[in-house]
């Protein structure tokens, strides 16, 4: 947690004597300077929001984001922190960088937004210290379609594909609530006929 604070404490000394009465001249005083050491106890984290997207005829090496990362904790002079990928199996390629940042590249190139419009890269970042603190980030790149220039024409965004999802949620939430009824409106239909069979019934009938 990150918490630095500097605390000035004076303590104040008096001999006694056997009467438990202070003895004048025999007091002192001393300034005790207390500091607070903030504890690595977070992991870093992406210094930012990143939304990259990539052509999807982009040539092999083409820089598609550099990431830097942050931590809440104090982070001192001549931090570095260590970048890495989950997994080699990518189309993308991770390079760190003397600037204590990296660029994610693309390996292999010939990239298809038709068959796949986001690439998810989960990144590991440690902040070097003993014992390191790591945290997984995880990267989502569009793939783009591009003209001649390099210039996006046609990119999907990753709100629809989550707009998806809600859209499934609550179709699965009416189901729900439609089961619920018709549960509830046979419960009811039972207890109805009950009630029309008693009032049907003569008071010798019930009695029995």
């Amino acid at each position: 947690t990150l918490f630095r604070s500097c605390h000035n404490l004076t303590v104040a000394a008096q001999e006694l004597d056997s009467k438990n009465k202070p003895i004048p001249g025999k007091e002192s005083l001393a300034v005790v300077y207390i500091k607070v050491i903030d504890e690595n106890d977070n992991a870093p984290e992406f210094a930012e929001v990143y939304e990259p997207r990539v052509c999807e005829n982009a040539a092999v090496g083409t820089v598609v984001v550099n990431i830097s990362a942050t931590d809440k904790d104090e982070m001192l002079p001549g931090t570095v922190f260590t970048y890495s990928l989950v997994s080699e199996n990518s189309n993308f390629t991770l390079q760190v960088n003397p600037d204590n940042t990296a660029s994610i590249k693309v390996k292999y190139g010939t990239l298809n937004c038709e068959e796949a419009k986001f690439h998810y890269l989960p990144i590991i970042i440690s902040d070097g210290t003993n014992p390191p603190m790591t945290s997984t980030n995880n990267l989502t790149i569009g793939v783009c379609k591009c003209n001649d220039k390099g210039e996006f024409t046609f990119c999907e965004e990753a709100a629809k594909q989550v707009g998806v999802s809600v859209q499934a949620l609550v179709a699965i939430f009416v189901c729900i609530l439609t089961i619920l009824v018709i549960t509830l409106l046979l419960i009811l239909r039972q207890r109805y006929k009950k009630d029309v069979n008693i009032l049907g019934k003569t008071v010798a009938e019930i009695h029995e």
